[in-house]
């Protein structure tokens, strides 16, 4: 799609339908582009399976024309021990992709971490115990690590922070609610940003007042919480942040919440907001539902300052809107 709003349809997952599902892939999750200049994603269902199998998702590679190739069909090992339903991935300084699935496994309820080259050979890397449903996008970090959260699990069980090296050395950083009422927050359902100054700044979904709260993080695992959201009345200030965050050419840190605002009943219909990396949090604009409802994604931020990103529902067809916001002054 163009920045003035001219969108073109690249590729119409399911193609190539088959007897046990679609052999190109259904649900696509998450997309990169490579440093090939060619476009990388995985699929939550589809695939190549055949005699009777259920198709448990796609690894896959498409040009800027629009040409899709399969690289690898998950679930394809036995009792899925190379995974199912993946989200995202990513690529890394090695030029190989990593990205979780949160099912699969050895225990199917928990996930784990895989490495991809670009001509789709997969090696699983780590199996996720204590950790459990990784399933939002790496990021990698000093020294070249992977970071990443899980929706569950961890000391008290509402999720963690985590690093992984490119060969599969994990460590636990954090586990969240160990402050007492879950002041730290709760349910990391969001990727993260790195911080200029080398920390890693993220939301949970979760906390004191079950709203949500956005953080900071060492590479070594001291965290801060910056912000717990709801905490203005009839939560004007946002309710639950869906998405991650991204820094501004500012400085601040930009990102949504699923609710809250000042327009929609219930609720509220959603918000953007700005972050500074001390905590105070200014409300950029509310969704009133004819603009948008219930953004829940990673904004982008053009050279210009514009941010981008997406809602879920809400726009003159109530199935979703594609947004932009100029820079804040």
């Amino acid at each position: 799609m163009t920045a003035n709003g001219t969108l073109t349809t690249v590729y119409n997952f399911c193609s190539q339908p088959g007897l046990y599902g679609c052999y190109d892939g259904a649900t696509p999750q998450g997309i990169v582009q490579a440093t090939d200049g060619n476009f990388y994603g995985v699929t939550n269902a589809g695939g190549t399976l055949c005699c009777g199998e259920t198709p448990q998702g796609t690894a896959y590679k498409l040009t800027p024309r629009g040409a899709e190739t399969v690289l690898y069909s998950f679930c394809s090992q036995s009792n899925c021990d190379d995974g199912k339903s993946p989200n995202y991935l990513m690529q890394a300084s090695d030029g190989n992709f990593y990205g979780m699935n949160a099912a699969g496994g050895i225990d199917d309820q928990v996930g784990l971490l895989w490495q991809m080259s670009s001509g789709g050979s997969v090696n699983v890397l780590y199996g996720f115990s204590d950790s459990k449903f990784p399933y939002v996008q790496l990021l990698q970090g000093p020294g070249g690590q992977l970071y990443g959260t899980a929706l569950h699990g961890g000391m008290y069980g509402d999720g963690t922070v985590f690093k992984i090296t490119l060969s599969g050395g994990y460590t636990e950083l954090y586990s969240f609610c160990s402050q007492p009422n879950c002041t730290d927050g709760a349910y990391p359902s969001a990727g993260r940003a790195l911080g200029s100054d080398g920390s890693l700044y993220g939301t949970t979904s979760g906390g004191t007042i079950t709203a949500g709260t956005a953080f900071k993080i060492t590479p070594s695992g001291t965290l801060t919480t910056l912000y717990t959201f709801c905490s203005q009345s009839h939560c004007a200030d946002g309710n639950h942040p869906g998405g991650g965050l991204v820094q501004g050419s500012d400085g601040n840190f930009y990102g949504t919440t699923v609710n809250g605002g000042l327009y929609g009943a219930g609720y509220g219909a959603g918000t953007i907001f700005e972050l500074t990396p001390s905590g105070t949090l200014i409300t950029l604009h509310s969704f009133n539902g004819a603009d948008g409802l219930n953004p829940a994604v990673n904004l982008v931020q053009d050279a210009g300052g514009y941010l981008y990103g997406v809602t879920y529902a809400g726009g003159a067809n109530s199935l979703g809107t594609v947004f932009s916001l100029s820079p804040p002054q």
